[in-house]
């Protein structure tokens, strides 16, 4: 090989090596360090209630890369009650290599299995509160296929004890096209570039742990109320674990 045609590859080899040691070292080397971390526990057992248990087909559990889920339904007895369908992941480090593992939100899941975002001017995001630590959530109404079922939803993602903001995606049904694989690809892009922005801006190494929430009702009447309701359940649900500094969360093995 001539002189030149070696330098040439020696001059890329050295940026090669440039741009890939630098993005190591913007998420690895003095990243910042938090003042609090989170962690969710859920509770599977809820006075006045009754769970039953939903199984995660083995496709969905594969996606997600996860054996560590919770998936079910909440019936309440008292006055009528009411039902609440809960969905929770948890990945360890070992097992949470990749921020694709939390891309699985109902704005791509539920939209992917034929729901409809529908607007009814509701907040994109509520907080809720435990022991007086508030935490944001993700807030979205959509109408099931082929019904007049209209389902309110909240959820959460925590990455390294962090709340991971996903931005503003809301589409209503007037917004998008009646395809569903069209509008599945449209949320999937928005959520993948958003991610992509949160990651490189706050620099979260993509692998720690990370934590997916989400419950959800079925909207009766004024969606305000339906809000309070199902932001009451996710509170008595859910118990949060704040430590001070960066989280410390042991492989799974």
């Amino acid at each position: 090989m001539a002189p030149a045609g070696r330098w040439a590859l020696i001059l890329l080899a050295s940026l090669f090596a440039m741009a890939t040691g630098g993005a190591w070292a913007w998420f690895h080397v003095n990243p910042p360090v938090p003042e609090f971390s989170h962690e969710f526990v859920p509770k599977s057992n809820l006075q006045g209630s009754q769970f039953k248990s939903i199984p995660v087909s083995a496709q969905a559990m594969e996606t997600l890369a996860n054996t560590n889920l919770l998936n079910g339904q909440f019936k309440f007895d008292r006055g009528g009650g009411g039902e609440y369908t809960v969905f929770f992941a948890d990945w360890r480090a070992r097992s949470a290599r990749e921020m694709n593992v939390v891309q699985h939100t109902p704005d791509i899941c539920w939209v992917g299995a034929g729901w409809t975002a529908v607007d009814l001017n509701l907040p994109s995001k509520v907080e809720l509160t435990f022991d007086g630590r508030t935490i944001p959530f993700e807030c979205r109404a959509f109408r099931a296929p082929r019904s007049q079922h209209q389902e309110l939803t909240l959820w959460c993602t925590l990455v390294s004890g962090q709340v991971f903001d996903e931005g503003e995606r809301f589409e209503s049904e007037r917004a998008g096209t009646n395809d569903v694989r069209a509008r599945q690809s449209s949320a999937n892009r928005r959520r993948g570039i958003e991610q992509f922005s949160q990651v490189v801006r706050h620099r979260i190494a993509g692998t720690g742990s990370k934590q997916f929430v989400r419950f959800s009702t079925e909207i009766r009447g004024d969606p305000t109320k339906t809000i309070q309701e199902l932001v009451g359940f996710g509170q008595m649900w859910l118990e949060l674990k704040t430590t001070r500094g960066a989280v410390v969360v042991a492989d799974a093995h």
